[in-house]
């Protein structure tokens, strides 16, 4: 695999060091790169300037059983890739030797396009969300994206369908996450639990008795806009493990929307959206 930097002001009279150290890119991968400044081989003490070629290059290859099925790519470049994820379908697998996951079907579609490269998922959701995940193609976006996903400054936004009208039809939930001894696939609201804090908006309501919600989320807790939402007596349609009603929808109507980020290489802004799969955009109608 072969990365290439054009330095840019972001970069210019840093050593190749403090460009490593940008990216947050760990030790370990440090040791293992080959480094070239202007088409000769270098060292990380060397120091950039506006305008030079900088090419980074390491062993990769597909960590991922191949398998020959169907992905909704929204993006794609040298560094990213973008995908709506159906619902119904895992991220990832227990192991890398079992199939029929997103993970898969990415490892197809890069080897169908030349890309011998690790299938890196950026973050995950939950097998009944649909909607937007995003793959790294190279360790240095995805050591970036990966701080950033854990400062919470790649947004991410959600549309999700809940029982009932709200009172309030803006607001902020802030209360923490944690596991439900009672119910090892369950969480809930709890002193002892993780800070989470959701933002809501209501965009519709629907017969007088449901409401669509644009949501944005300042922390990642697991299952936290399904236990926020059912905590605070709106639970999610379809969500059967947070008792929402299961009469029009047979999973969590719940769809990451949108997301939004700088990517680290060509530090160009990144906006993405998926349109409403057609099992919410029934509901709505």
């Amino acid at each position: 695999m072969r990365i290439n930097i054009n330095i840019d002001e972001r970069f210019n009279n840093l050593s190749i060091e403090e460009l490593f150290d940008y990216f947050h890119l760990g030790k370990e991968k440090r040791k293992k790169v080959t480094i070239y400044l202007n088409d000769k081989c270098s060292n990380k003490n060397q120091i950039l300037h506006l305008n030079d070629n900088l090419f980074i290059e390491y062993f990769d290859e597909i960590d991922f059983i191949s398998e020959n099925k169907p992905i909704d790519i929204l993006y794609e470049d040298d560094n990213l890739l973008i995908v709506n994820k159906p619902a119904g379908l895992m991220v990832h697998p227990d192991d890398k030797s079992k199939g029929d996951c997103l993970v898969n079907r990415v490892a197809y579609h890069y080897e169908k396009t030349n890309q011998n490269i690790s299938v890196r998922y950026l973050h995950r959701i939950d097998i009944d969300t649909s909607g937007i995940v995003l793959f790294a193609k190279d360790i240095m976006t995805a050591s970036y994206l990966d701080y950033m996903i854990s400062l919470h400054k790649v947004r991410r936004t959600y549309i999700a369908i809940v029982n009932y009208i709200f009172d309030k039809k803006e607001g902020t939930i802030d209360l923490p996450i944690g596991r439900n001894r009672h119910n090892a696939k369950a969480f809930l609201v709890s002193n002892t639990g993780q800070k989470a804090i959701t933002h809501y908006k209501v965009l519709k309501e629907i017969n007088n008795r449901y409401s669509e919600l644009l949501i944005n989320l300042e922390t990642g807790r697991t299952h936290q806009i399904r236990v926020h939402m059912a905590h605070i007596g709106h639970p999610l349609l379809g969500d059967s493990l947070y008792h929402g009603s299961m009469k029009l929808i047979k999973r969590q109507a719940l769809h990451s929307y949108e997301t939004e980020f700088i990517s680290p290489i060509t530090n160009k802004q990144i906006l993405i959206q998926a349109k409403l799969p057609y099992d919410m955009e029934k509901l709505l109608k």
